[in-house]
């Protein structure tokens, strides 16, 4: 399990912010299909002895050993979602060179991976879908 931190991306939620408020965040932001009204939520929150960290929901694949099938595009969108929290206030990044050390990922996709963002007053017009259900975390000492 220490070996999956370092690659994590640690974060910090700013004072006045609340993980709830992280994680309502989240479930807003991912993949959409404008068609069908459907948004796959990308990343989660996810608590480890303390601290917070922002993860792509093929990252919580590996915690409990399923095979992953990572596509281009997918670690940069989950940089792409922290940076978009903390530009908005919601959390400081610990340690950001990691977003970028940890895997081999070009730094300058990043301008070109599409994060859909529903607004909160939209929310209720669209079908919000996790690709990883978060409760099964607990068994890993993991909450969500």
């Amino acid at each position: 399990m220490d070996e999956l931190l370092k690659n994590w991306i640690e974060i910090d939620i700013t004072l006045g912010t609340s993980p709830g408020k992280v994680k309502d965040t989240l479930k807003r932001l991912g993949i959409g299909d404008n068609k069908r009204k459907i948004l796959y939520q990308t990343c989660h929150l996810i608590c480890r002895e303390g601290r917070y960290f922002i993860v792509h929901f093929k990252e919580l694949f590996y915690v409990v050993g399923k095979e992953v099938n990572w596509v281009e595009g997918d670690l940069e969108r989950r940089n792409k979602i922290i940076k978009m929290l903390a530009e908005w206030g919601l959390v400081e990044i610990v340690h950001p060179e990691i977003m970028y050390s940890s895997y081999d990922i070009d730094i300058f996709l990043d301008d070109e991976i599409k994060v859909f963002k529903i607004g909160k007053k939209f929310e209720e017009e669209w079908d919000l879908r996790k690709m990883f259900n978060t409760d099964i975390l607990c068994q890993y000492d993991i909450t969500a």
